[in-house]
């Protein structure tokens, strides 16, 4: 969480330096964002089967999502939207209500770490809503698609002994390495996803955004295929660890399920995938006079010598 907010920072004053070099062209704005972060994956859910996109999402494991942002306005409706966010995702087979899934007992945490940059598409804009005079308010919604790069590390908690050895607090999933396979704790995501901003005053704006993550990795909880032979693992502490963490469906008093080597324990028909939900707060950087002011941050247009209220409909 230190490293994030570090960088964070650092992002944050890039883009406050470049704010004050472009403000003239009246294009950039700058943020943040705070929400939430969810995903979808191999553990919890609910009862049915794994679904694609938020019908498996498990709101009571919805975790925190922050970063910041800066949006620069290529063409009228066109936008290019760089960002460095932070979330936190969550499953646990104890919250499904789907027998197999309860039986199997696995849980996870996974702190990810993002850089995006994706282009958003306006398809509606409603200029002066309400017909304030006092305080402006411009509505524009978009689509947005692009790619991010993302680190991300599955961690578990564990109070047991195990061979006399006790194993107690969070431990890292990647290195023990628990199906046998050996996963990158990176990669890249396709960013899709829509969202809206009110602008206030023409300087401030308010925003709501929905992105789904779509990954090439099943890891993200560290579940993907079957269950390693229990004899194979090392005979080690960390083997011993790995081989209680990769199994925990004895831990339930009278379960039923009783997983055996190359028995089921993951889809891997599917990578994950990780939401943020977010509310943003930003600034937008302006100079004096400028025909980009004139032409496409003025929400009036002439009629009879009259400036009346306009809305419009993009298309591409």
């Amino acid at each position: 969480m230190k490293q994030f907010f570090t960088r964070l920072l650092i992002f944050s004053l890039i883009i406050c330096g470049v704010g004050e070099l472009k403000a003239q062209n009246y294009r950039l704005e700058a943020g943040v964002r705070l929400g939430g972060a969810n995903y979808l994956g191999d553990i919890g859910g609910k009862f049915l089967p794994r679904r694609d996109f938020v019908a498996d999402i498990k709101l009571k494991t919805t975790g925190l999502s922050a970063g910041a942002f800066a949006r620069y306005a290529l063409t009228p409706g066109i936008n290019i939207n760089l960002s460095y966010q932070f979330g936190r995702i969550s499953g646990a087979d104890s919250l499904s209500t789907n027998p197999g899934r309860m039986g199997r007992n696995l849980s996870f945490t996974n702190d990810i770490m993002e850089m995006g940059a994706v282009m958003e598409f306006e398809f509606y804009e409603n200029y002066n809503v309400g017909r304030n005079r006092q305080y402006r308010v411009d509505f524009t919604s978009f689509v947005f698609i692009g790619v991010g790069y993302f680190t991300h590390n599955p961690k578990t908690e564990i109070d047991e002994e195990i061979n006399g050895q006790t194993f107690s607090g969070t431990i890292e999933l990647a290195p023990l390495q628990t199906e046998g396979v050996a996963y990158e704790l990176s990669g890249l995501a396709l960013n899709t996803g829509i969202g809206m901003y009110w602008t206030v005053d023409r300087n401030f704006r308010i925003g709501a955004r929905l992105g789904v993550r779509t990954t090439q990795t099943d890891y993200l909880d560290d579940v993907s295929t079957k269950y390693k032979d229990p004899k194979t693992f090392p005979e080690t502490p960390q083997g011993q660890l790995a081989a209680a963490v990769a199994n925990r469906s004895d831990e339930l008093e009278n379960s039923p399920y009783n997983p055996t080597a190359g028995s089921i324990r993951g889809n891997p028909d599917y990578d994950d995938s990780y939401v943020f939900a977010t509310l943003d707060l930003s600034y937008v950087f302006r100079g004096k006079g400028g025909k980009f002011r004139r032409n496409f941050h003025n929400g009036y247009r002439r009629s009879g010598g009259k400036r009346t209220r306009t809305s419009r409909f993009f298309s591409f």
